[in-house]
């Protein structure tokens, strides 16, 4: 089955949900149709612009703010904070804020190993799509 023929499907299938429908007409304008914006919405994934650590320094109440758009909307956006050995130290989901296209996650442990952390962020989108993005700090 071809992508965009799995999308078709797929959107069939996520607009007989009347939230789902809902939230799909509200970004409805002049001709478009419910059913073809759910269908740019599963091909399309959301891009993660950036990640800003500069207030992270390993303390707990330090903030990670990710950057995120999509075609439609984020719907969540996980950060995980690894050692330079590779283990994981924290994983956080991020809050949306104001602007709907950042999104803030607060330290909640103390990370003694601070030098060559690696950062990622996975973003959402309402059909399911991932997209990760990585930095090392």
């Amino acid at each position: 089955m071809s992508r965009l023929a799995a999308a078709t499907a797929d959107a069939k299938r996520a607009i007989r949900n009347p939230e789902i429908k809902a939230m799909y007409q509200s970004a409805v304008k002049g001709a478009q149709r419910v059913f073809n914006i759910a269908v740019k919405d599963l091909l399309q994934a959301q891009t993660i612009e950036s990640i800003e650590a500069k207030n992270y320094l390993g303390r707990v109440g330090d903030s990670i703010f990710v950057r995120t758009t999509d075609d439609f909307k984020v719907t969540g956006v996980e950060v995980f904070i690894y050692i330079p050995d590779g283990d994981l130290v924290e994983r956080g989901n991020a809050v949306m804020q104001e602007d709907e296209m950042e999104w803030l996650n607060i330290n909640n442990c103390e990370n003694p190993v601070f030098a060559g952390i690696k950062i990622v962020a996975m973003a959402s989108d309402l059909p399911g799509n991932c997209t990760s993005f990585s930095i090392i700090v």
